[in-house]
């Protein structure tokens, strides 16, 4: 229904088709991430399983590849990013503006990435690595 533009997410809600469940509730549910994991013991169903730790979270590429630190590391500072935060940046009141110089885009994606649309304006920028040849030693060079 709600692909078909009947009813909107408001609607759901009012309706108590959808609820919001704070830590407690939580411990007493048993919920699914999808539609296919649902059995007589589930009583609530995840809306999208990628909001499972929120917004941010969402931003990191490949997660399941990093140690639990990391991720909570890069949660807690990807706040304080520093990028273009807004397309009209130099029109506003603020006089004293902290920015990036050449923020680029995420090589890798995420759905909450295209969702949120960090990619259109990034606050990151990519590491480059160049490997050369040279009197066969390996010099590597990392900026």
């Amino acid at each position: 229904m709600l692909k078909a533009s009947q009813m909107t997410f408001d609607n759901f809600l009012s309706q108590g088709l959808i609820k919001y469940l704070d830590f407690n509730k939580e411990n007493d549910s048993y919920i699914a991430l999808y539609e296919e994991d649902i059995n007589q013991f589930t009583t609530h169903l995840e809306i999208e399983p990628a909001t499972l730790l929120g917004a941010v979270a969402g931003l990191i590429p490949y997660p399941h590849h990093n140690q639990s630190p990391c991720n909570t590391y890069q949660c807690a500072m990807g706040k304080q990013a520093i990028g273009t935060f807004a397309y009209n940046q130099f029109h506003w009141i603020d006089t004293l503006l902290y920015l990036m110089v050449y923020p680029h885009h995420p090589m890798a994606r995420t759905k909450t990435i295209e969702l949120v649309g960090y990619d259109k304006l990034p606050a990151g920028q990519n590491t480059t690595v160049a490997v050369i040849l040279f009197s066969l030693v390996v010099i590597t060079l990392t900026f």
